[in-house]
């Protein structure tokens, strides 16, 4: 059993993340850890995502098999989400949103599971 979704603001040091690459690893530190900060995102909504992605123009999503930045995402191209078991997301829509709070979690492998997000959440299972 997992806790489930959890934002970034509630994500602590030892607690379990699945990554990009599918994994669950875990976060030692924070690069980024700032929750009061006032910052600039990308609100990314696509299909079969319950709540849109926020991110940071810079963070890196894999469109069609390759690392690109957010801000390169444009609505139409398909997100690989095979780390959620989604397989791929079409954009639907883009807009930018100024939110408090930004993270960068480090995990123990170098995979992010996000840099520079506000609502992204990430899957903590329980008892690992």
């Amino acid at each position: 059993m997992d806790k489930g979704y959890i934002a970034m603001s509630d994500l602590k040091v030892g607690d379990m993340v699945r990554t990009l690459d599918g994994r669950f690893d875990r976060v030692y530190s924070f690069g980024h850890y700032s929750p009061e900060s006032r910052a600039e995102y990308l609100q990314i909504h696509a299909a079969g995502l319950k709540k849109p992605l926020e991110l940071s123009a810079d963070h890196m999503l894999f469109v069609k098999g390759s690392a690109v930045p957010a801000s390169s995402v444009v609505v139409g191209d398909k997100l690989n989400l095979s780390a959620e078991g989604l397989g791929s997301a079409e954009v639907q829509m883009i807009r930018t949103v100024v939110r408090s709070g930004a993270f960068a979690p480090f995990t123990m492998s170098g995979t992010p599971g996000c840099q520079w997000c506000h609502r992204f959440e990430l899957r903590v299972p329980s008892g690992l």
